[in-house]
């Protein structure tokens, strides 16, 4: 991602939250994968979760609920979920 993209997201970010805030992730998981593990294992143990997968099967939608400290910590969070490869950010 661009450095300007990044500026903007953040602006963003930082005009509806006011930090520490919590901020919602979504993202779409293949479920046989061993992508919701390794999902999982970004974020603390503690975080609020919630899964539903797809009517075949094939799909995991996962909604975490993170208490952040910055904007900054929002876009390191999806660079890291973006390295496992394979999922998709709502």
């Amino acid at each position: 991602m661009d450095q300007e993209r990044i500026n903007k997201i953040t602006t963003s970010l930082n005009e509806v939250h006011q930090w520490p805030s919590p901020y919602m992730f979504k993202f779409i998981v293949p479920t046989i994968s061993g992508k919701f593990e390794a999902l999982m294992k970004v974020f603390p143990q503690e975080v609020d979760s919630y899964t539903k997968m797809s009517r075949g099967g094939k799909y995991t939608s996962v909604t975490i609920t993170e208490v952040l400290m910055s904007s900054e910590s929002v876009l390191e969070r999806y660079k890291t979920v973006q390295e496992i490869g394979g999922i998709i950010a709502l």
